[in-house]
C-alpha cells in the first residue's frame, strides 16, 4: 500500500519523525523538544517514539524508509491483537483466526492508518488485547484462590507500557475492563438468584466481583508506581494544554464520525456480519454481546463529553470510530465460527478432512479479493511529500543557515491549528531547521498565547498568499528570510514571487521552489 509514498502520508508523520531524530540525537528520550518546537516538556507518546527510534537505529535506515516499514509492521500485526481479542472474549479459536481475517484484508481499518500516519493509536490497540488478556488470566487465578505475583507484574507492566503508548487507548482499556466486569456482574447475578438458597445468592455475589476489583486495583496502583516519572509530564503536556483550549459544548453530537470510516473496501460486507453475529450472541453468549455493546456506549459517550460541556475532548469520535474494526472483526468471527461449527457437526466425521481444507481454500480465496479492494483505499490526498522535495530539502541542509525559519504552505488542518501543505512540512524532521508553521504539535504547548500567536500568523499568511507586497511586509516583521514551496503546493505563488523584485529565487527544480526576502 506505501510502495510508491516518497514519505509517510499527512500531519501526524511529520512530529512523529522529529521525535525520532530528537531522540536519536540525544541518545535517549529528551527532555524538550527544543530547539526544534517551542514546548518546554517532552512527553507526547514516549512508547512510540521510543520504538521506532530504535527500529531506526538497529535497522539504519532513513526516517522515511523506518517509518514506512515500521508502520506496515504495526499493520499486519493487528491480526495477532484482534485474534487475541477475539479468543479472550470467547474462548473460540475459530472465530478468533475469522476475527483476524477480517481486521487484516476486510475492513477498512487500521489499513487505513497508513493514509494518517496513527502509527501511535495503532500501537496502541495492539497492546490492549495482552492487556485485557492477562487481566482475565488474573481473575481466574484468583477465583481459584491464587494471585500469581509474576502475572500481576507483567498485567501491570503492559497496562503501563500501553500508556506510555497512548493515553487515549488506556482509556479505552479502562472502558472495555468496566463494560467486561458490568456484563459478568450482570450475569452472576442472574445464576446466583436462580440457584442459591433464599438470601444467600448476594452474598456470594459481592463476593465475587470484590475479589475482581482488588484484582483490577492491584493491577491500576502498581502500573501507577511504574508511571511515576511520566506522570508529570503527560499531565503538564496533554491534560492541562487541552484543558486551556477547552470552550466547552462547541462541537455537535459526534461530529468527527464518519460512514466511509467503516464500509470502505468491503466494509459494508463486515457491518452485516457484525449485526448479524451481535445478534446471534445475544442469544447464545450474552455476556459477550452486552460486553462490546457496553464498550461501544461509554467510548462514544466518552467521545462526545464535549458536545455535553461537561469535559474537554480528550477522547474525539474519529478515534473511536477507527477503533471500532476490533468489535466489527470480533462479532463477525464469532459468527462464522458458530456457522463453521454447525457445518462440522452436520457433516459425517468421513468428510471432516475435505470441510477443514474447503474451508481454508475458501478463507483464501475470499482475502486475496478483499485484498485487492483494500489495497487503493488509501487517500492521496494526504500525500504532501512528493520525490521532487527530497533533493530541494537536501539544498536546504546544505545552504540554509541552521537557525533560520522557512515559511511553507499553511492549510488549516484542525483544532483550530495550522500545519504544512507539502513537503515543507518535512523541513524541521529532516533538515533540522525549523518551519512556519511547525509541527503540530506546537498545540500541545502550555503557553496559550504561543499558540495563538501561531496560528493568527500562519492565517495572514493565508490572506496575504495572493499579494507578495503585503506578504513581504509581514514576513518582514516576523524575521522571516525563506520560503520553501513543495511540489504539491498550497496557497503561496511561486509565479507571483518570482515575478517580483522584493523575493529571490534560490532553488527551483522539478515544481519544488526555495525563495529568500529580501
Amino acid at each position: 500500500m506505501v510502495r510508491d509514498l516518497a514519505a509517510p502520508a499527512w500531519v501526524d508523520s511529520v512530529h512523529h519523525s522529529l521525535l525520532t531524530r530528537i531522540i536519536m540525537e540525544q541518545g535517549g528520550y529528551p527532555g524538550s523538544y527544543a530547539p526544534y518546537i517551542e514546548i518546554d516538556n517532552a512527553g507526547y507518546h514516549p512508547g512510540f517514539h521510543s520504538l521506532l527510534a530504535s527500529f531506526q537505529w538497529l535497522a539504519n535506515l532513513n526516517s522515511l524508509d523506518a517509518m514506512k516499514l515500521f508502520g506496515q509492521v504495526l499493520n499486519a500485526l493487528c491480526v495477532i491483537a484482534v485474534y487475541l481479542f477475539t479468543k479472550t472474549l470467547t474462548q473460540d479459536t475459530i472465530a478468533g483466526l475469522v476475527a483476524a481475517m477480517i481486521a487484516g484484508f476486510f475492513t477498512p481499518m487500521p489499513a487505513y492508518y497508513a493514509s494518517w500516519g496513527r502509527y501511535t493509536q495503532l500501537a496502541g490497540l495492539l497492546i490492549l488485547p495482552v492487556s485485557f488478556s492477562l487481566l482475565k488470566a488474573l481473575y481466574e487465578s484468583h477465583a481459584q484462590g491464587r494471585l500469581p505475583w509474576k502475572l500481576l507484574l507483567v498485567a501491570s507492566l503492559a497496562s503501563a507500557g500501553l500508556f506510555l503508548i497512548h493515553y487515549r487507548v488506556a482509556v479505552y482499556l479502562g472502558c472495555l475492563v468496566t463494560a467486561d466486569f458490568a456484563s459478568r456482574a450482570v450475569e452472576k447475578i442472574v445464576k446466583k438468584f436462580k440457584n442459591s438458597p433464599k438470601n444467600a445468592w448476594l452474598r456470594e455475589v459481592i463476593r465475587a466481583n470484590v475479589g475482581e476489583i482488588m484484582v483490577i486495583s492491584l493491577v491500576a496502583f502498581t502500573s501507577l508506581i511504574m508511571l511515576i516519572p511520566w506522570l508529570p509530564t503527560a499531565l503538564s503536556n496533554f491534560i492541562i494544554p487541552r484543558a486551556n483550549l477547552w470552550q466547552g459544548g462547541e462541537r455537535p453530537f459526534f461530529s468527527g464520525f464518519s460512514w466511509p470510516f467503516l464500509t470502505s473496501a468491503w466494509g459494508n460486507y463486515t457491518l452485516y456480519m457484525a449485526g448479524l453475529g451481535l445478534a446471534w450472541s445475544i442469544i447464545k453468549k450474552p455476556v459477550f454481546a452486552f460486553t462490546l455493546v457496553l464498550w461501544t456506549i461509554l467510548l462514544f459517550a466518552l467521545a462526545n463529553l464535549d458536545a455535553m460541556g461537561i469535559l474537554p475532548g480528550f477522547i474525539n469520535n474519529t478515534s473511536v470510530t477507527i477503533s471500532l474494526f476490533i468489535h466489527i472483526s470480533a462479532l463477525g468471527g464469532y459468527l462464522a465460527s458458530q456457522i463453521i461449527h454447525l457445518g462440522w457437526k452436520a457433516l459425517p466425521k468421513p468428510f471432516s478432512r475435505v470441510y477443514i481444507l474447503f474451508l481454508v481454500l475458501s478463507g483464501i480465496a475470499v482475502s486475496w479479493v478483499a485484498a485487492r479492494q483494500l489495497l487503493p483505499v488509501l487517500n492521496p490526498i494526504t500525500f504532501l511529500f512528493r520525490q521532487a522535495d527530497q533533493p530541494a530539502l537536501t539544498w536546504i541542509s546544505e545552504n540554509i543557515p541552521q537557525d533560520e525559519t522557512i515559511l511553507i504552505n499553511p492549510f488549516n488542518w484542525g483544532y483550530g491549528l495550522y500545519a504544512g501543505n507539502d513537503g515543507g512540512f518535512w523541513i524541521t524532521p529532516l533538515t533540522g531547521r525549523r518551519s512556519m508553521p511547525p509541527p503540530v504539535l506546537y498545540g500541545m504547548d502550555n503557553n496559550v498565547e504561543r499558540i495563538r500567536k501561531i496560528t493568527r500568523f500562519s492565517q495572514q499568511i493565508v490572506e496575504r498568499s495572493q499579494d507578495p507586497n503585503s506578504l513581504h511586509e509581514l514576513l518582514q516583521e516576523q524575521n522571516i528570510r525563506y520560503i520553501y514551496i513543495g511540489a504539491r503546493g498550497g496557497v503561496l505563488s511561486p509565479r507571483s514571487m518570482q515575478n517580483s523584485p522584493l523575493y529571490q529565487s534560490l532553488y527551483h527544480q522539478d515544481g519544488a521552489w526555495v525563495f529568500q526576502v529580501k
